[in-house]
């Protein structure tokens, strides 16, 4: 009986405490009835489904009563259900963009490979109040050249320039100008063709751009023969020399496509320290992290 007993809190509790002990009445005189075994397991496979039937339409029959009442009493107070159902719908999307935020930010992890070692550098002064701001390319080029606690140092910056491709007509599209180090230091691979060099980064070098999969695929259709293309971004020609995969994003989730920074770090030609546009990406050295 105990077993019995059990399986009838699939009932609701206010259901169980008015038919619960006339139920379990019931079955025991069925059990004290049934003369052998088989009888016995032929009651118990009736019995299971029986109660889980009945369950079912009582919770549905209890959730039409409740629904019902919850209609009516809305009803007669109109003004009280709109502020309701309005403080409920605020306070739902408020929780889903913190979640989302939450799980972008802290929860989900980083598609790039080891992504514990991977940290971001600003520039910082406290005694003007000034703090997270991003570096000068002089600055990044001092960090770079002095550190002894990261393994490697890139830089980027976030832009949004016009593109003509394969189709002519000119539309706005995000990406980033990147130096060379960045790609190796997120552990990723090109889906086609290549990374940026040294010679890419070079100020007197040609122009060359890297695809995201998705403009890949919209501008191109997809054609592995891509690597080579001319491409043009503000009035400037530039060639598609990769192709990310479909999985990889960098810095944001908008960025299609990224380029080189373009200037030499090693010459006076660099921007000036109050050029602060550049943010700089660092990974730790394992012996010193």
């Amino acid at each position: 009986m105990r077993a019995y007993r059990v399986l009838l809190h699939v009932y609701p509790s206010s259901f169980r405490a008015e038919y619960g002990e006339e139920m379990a009445g019931v079955f025991a005189q069925r059990r004290r009835d049934a003369s052998n075994v088989f009888l016995a397991m032929a009651l118990w496979v009736e019995t299971f489904f029986d109660v889980i039937t009945s369950a079912i339409k009582v919770h549905l029959d209890i959730l039409a009563q409740d629904l019902r009442y919850g209609a009516h009493t809305l009803g007669r107070a109109p003004g009280f259900t709109i502020t309701a159902v309005l403080v409920a719908a605020l306070g739902i999307g408020a929780t889903t963009a913190a979640f989302t935020m939450i799980d972008h930010v802290l929860i989900r992890p980083l598609p790039f490979a080891d992504q514990d070692r991977l940290v971001r550098l600003y520039e910082s002064h406290p005694a003007v109040h000034i703090v997270d701001f991003d570096a000068s390319p002089a600055n990044y080029r001092d960090w770079q050249q002095m550190s002894a606690s990261f393994e490697d140092m890139g830089a980027y910056q976030e832009f949004s320039m016009n593109l003509v491709g394969r189709q002519g007509n000119p539309h706005r599209v995000s990406g980033a100008a990147v130096t060379g180090e960045i790609f190796s230091m997120l552990g990723v691979k090109p889906e086609l063709g290549r990374f940026f060099s040294g010679d890419d980064d070079r100020e007197t070098s040609p122009g060359t751009v890297v695809l995201s999969d998705g403009l890949w695929q919209r501008e191109f259709g997809g054609d592995a023969s891509v690597l080579g293309r001319k491409v043009i971004l503000d009035d400037t020609a530039y060639t598609v020399i990769g192709v990310m995969p479909k999985t990889f994003y960098f810095p944001t989730r908008d960025a299609t496509l990224w380029t080189t920074f373009h200037f030499h770090l090693a010459t006076a030609s660099a921007p000036g320290r109050d050029r602060r546009r550049t943010r700089t990406p660092g990974a730790p050295d394992a012996d010193r992290a």
